[in-house]
């Protein structure tokens, strides 16, 4: 009795013992853990997990919030494996995953339960300032930010910041800059950043 499933097994009396017993049992398969989003960018997730002994591979799923559902989005043949990297993901966007070992033995397959289920936010996309002239700064759309930061400095490594801005909501893609020196040289800088309850994920 060493595969998942229901098992069983019968004791009986010998000698002065004459009753006889049966009794069932359950083999289950062993889960993952360590389960963790080691990075995230803004279209790549790395999901990471310590690797079980004595099973064919995982399972990953991903929940659909449209249907309400998970749906296995990757099979992976390889009880080694301590990782998995998805890509081509939304940015500024909540996704939720978990994984689950399976076993394939005598024609069957038998699969775990899922691990705790991990939720992870993709990072905002990066903006380009469209133009600086005077006193207005423009930039492009990041898609589903929170909003954005500008700072304005007067050296290129951003040390020297003289003005900081932050706009909310991702409708509004300009600043007007005040209070800055005439003939005076300054450096720009716009970034997105998506908030989720007391977190920020910044983009580059």
């Amino acid at each position: 009795n060493k595969n998942p499933g229901t098992a069983k097994v019968y004791i009986s009396g010998i000698n002065n013992c004459t009753d006889e017993r049966e009794l069932k049992y359950k083999i289950v398969m062993p889960k993952v853990t360590g389960f963790s989003d080691s990075t995230t960018t803004t279209s790549k997730v790395t999901l990471k997990w310590t690797p079980v002994d004595k099973i064919t591979g995982y399972i990953v799923y991903r929940y659909n919030y449209s249907k309400k559902k998970y749906e296995a989005i990757k099979t992976i043949a390889n009880s080694d494996a301590k990782s998995y990297k998805i890509t081509k993901l939304a940015s500024a966007t909540k996704y939720r995953y978990r994984v689950a070992t399976y076993l394939k033995a005598d024609g069957k397959t038998y699969t775990s339960s899922p691990c705790t289920a991990k939720t992870t936010y993709t990072k905002p996309a990066k903006v380009t300032i469209k133009s600086a002239k005077r006193i207005m700064v423009k930039w492009t759309n990041s898609p589903r930010c929170t909003g954005y930061e500008v700072r304005v400095a007067t050296d290129k490594k951003m040390k020297h910041v003289v003005k900081k801005y932050t706009v909310s909501g991702n409708t509004k893609q300009y600043v007007k800059v005040k209070g800055l020196t005439k003939t005076k040289k300054y450096y720009v800088k716009v970034r997105a950043y998506l908030k989720v309850g007391k977190k920020y994920y910044y983009s580059s």
